[in-house]
Formats: structure tokens, sequence, C-alpha cells
């Protein structure tokens, strides 16, 4: 049997550097060019159309909630618990859960355990990298349930590297939330200790602290940063796409300097526009980066290896081997159009054992 209707469960849609915002933005786009109906639930009820949000009175939303047979959570945050709890046992709805970046951080007993007893209800646990499905398997009754699903490219920056322009092509830049996960303070300690400062700028592009960090993490950023704030080193807020890849193209190396992920579609994004990246060795970056294939990898934390790494891939030009190999890497592993096929496949498909 098959249904094409479906409701997204999400706080954010497309909003800022929340990567499942972002993904479910980009999946709602794709499934409503594919024959699929898609309500949007965040703070209000949308109808996704044509791209755009139109917003659904009292009576179309009762309708979508009782007419909608498959619900769908991009990020199972702690609000969705009631949620998936009301249309799984009272609505008796497939509904779908993607794990992303932090739920699996949390590690008290009592709320891991509500986790996998939650997770155990549901229909399918769609995961981003290998530890998070290797993790689950561990813990919940049903091993079939979970699938692995790797983030895809946004198709906005996808062969956007056959625009590069690499003689203009100069900045280190960092994308994403400034805070203590991300390892902001990391790489500035590490770009000041490098000998690439007279020759390069540090661009940290996102926004400061998100909720995730300490003010005394902060404190230290700024610290750390001190004079060298607008002369080497520059701090941009949120900045639209269209601003963010021009980023991209105009710049030479993206660091990602992690101590957790999912899979980070920074990095996706920067190896779809030919920068030369470094990142973490952890899950979620070196299923992307194979060191000195498609970049560079360090253990998290470690400011000297990523000293030396600056250095050795400001070098670099960047229609160099690795870069090239990223590119294909993301154009065949990470096509948006094959990976959000999967997920309809999924959705439409309401009894079916899945295997990915």
């Amino acid at each position: 049997m098959k249904d094409n209707k479906l409701l997204i469960c999400s706080k954010k849609l497309g909003e800022g550097y929340s990567g499942w915002g972002k993904f479910a933005e980009n999946l709602a786009g794709y499934l409503c060019n594919h024959g699929m109906e898609v309500v949007f639930w965040g703070k209000r009820f949308y109808k996704i159309e044509n791209e755009e949000k139109k917003p659904l009175s009292i009576r179309q939303k009762l309708n979508s909630l009782w007419r909608t047979k498959t619900v769908f959570f991009p990020n199972f945050y702690d609000f969705n618990f009631f949620r998936i709890l009301f249309f799984k046992l009272i609505l008796n709805k497939k509904v779908i859960v993607r794990i992303c970046a932090n739920e699996l951080r949390y590690r008290r007993i009592i709320k891991l355990k509500t986790m996998v007893g939650i997770m155990n209800l549901v229909d399918h646990v769609i995961v981003l990298n290998l530890e998070k499905k290797n993790f689950l398997e561990d813990h919940l009754k049903k091993k079939d349930k979970i699938l692995y699903i790797p983030n895809p490219v946004s198709a906005f920056y996808l062969g956007s590297c056959k625009k590069q322009n690499n003689e203009t092509r100069k900045n280190i830049l960092f994308v994403g939330s400034i805070c203590e996960r991300k390892g902001a303070l990391d790489l500035i300690r590490a770009y000041k200790n490098s000998g690439v400062m007279q020759t390069h700028q540090l661009e940290l592009i996102g926004p400061m602290g998100y909720g995730e960090s300490k003010p005394e993490y902060m404190d230290k950023v700024k610290n750390a940063i001190g004079d060298l704030l607008n002369e080497k080193i520059f701090l941009h807020d949120t900045l639209p796409k269209e601003a963010l890849k021009r980023k991209y193209l105009s710049s030479k190396v993206l660091v990602l300097p992690s101590y957790s992920e999912g899979m980070p579609n920074t990095l996706l994004e920067a190896m779809s526009c030919g920068m030369i990246c470094i990142g973490s060795d952890i899950p979620g970056i070196n299923e992307n980066l194979i060191h000195g294939q498609t970049g560079f990898l360090f253990q998290p934390g470690d400011t000297n290896s990523l000293s030396k790494l600056l250095e050795i891939s400001t070098t670099l030009i960047n229609d160099n081997s690795i870069t090239l190999n990223a590119f294909h890497f993301i154009e065949k592993e990470r096509n948006p159009d094959e990976i959000f096929e999967k997920y309809r496949k999924i959705f439409v498909l309401r009894k079916q054992k899945l295997v990915a």
C-alpha cells in the first residue's frame, strides 16, 4: 500500500545553520516535486507548495492530522517526545525519526532509557553516520528498523567546483555555530600558532554560542581573538546561502575542528565548491574526508597537528587531486536526488522491510 501524504514535525525549516532545518526544507521541496503532499508542523501548521509555506486553517490542520498516515521527525529532540507518542500510540501513524548530531550525547541513564524506549516504538530510525548506527544496534530491540542514510549536499552547491577561481582563493573558513562542540577555540589557537597568519585571514561564519556553550568558553574565544579582530580574524553572523556560496568559492581552506557531528552540511558544501577541507577525525567527518585523498584529518583538540595542516593546505592550489577527488565523491555519494529518493520510498511504502 502506498501513501503520498507526509507530515514533517520540526522546530526549524531552512533556518540559519541548523542542519536539520536546511535538510527538512530541501527534502520537502524534492518530495513536492515528486508527487507528495507535505505539511509542516513547527510553531505553526504550513502546507509546502512550490517551495512556499502556506498557512492552514483550523479545519485544514485537523484534516491533515487525520488523513496523513506518515509522520517524520527530522531531528529527535526533547520537545518531540510527546508528539511521537501521540502520533504512534493514539493516532496509530507510521512514525519515522532521524538522529542528527547531539541526541545520543545524553548519557544520563534515565534520559537515555527514555529515548531508547521511544525509538523502540517508532517504525524507523534514520542515522547519519555509522557510529550512531552501531550504538543503536546495541540498544534497540529490532535492528532492522535502523537505517543508515548520510546527509546529501544541497543541490544549490552541487557542481559549484566547476566555477572556482583559483587565483583569488585566499582565506581560511570556519562555518557553523561558534561553540565548544564545534572546536572554534582550537582553530583560533592553531591559526595563531601557525605560519599562515601573515598570508591568510581567518573568517568565522556563524552565530556565537547558539545556546550550546557556557559564557566562560565564549570569553576564551574573545580573548584568543584579541587585537586580531578585523585585522586577521573576522567574525560574521549567519549569511544567506548566496553570500555563503560566494565565500566558499573565494576561500581556500575550510576547517571543521568539531568534537561531535552527525554529518555536517558545511563540509559537504565546501567539498562541492572546491575548497581544501580539514576536519577532526570523528564519525560524520571521517566518512567524507579520507586523509590525503579527499581532505585532511587530525585528532580533535590537537592544535599542533591542525597548525601543520593549515601550513600544508594553504600551499596547495585548489584544483589539485584532493579537491577533485572530494568533488567527485560528493557528486557520487552525497547526491541529493538519490538520497532524497531513499526517503521518499520509505515514506510511501507503508508496510515494507527496508535495508539502507
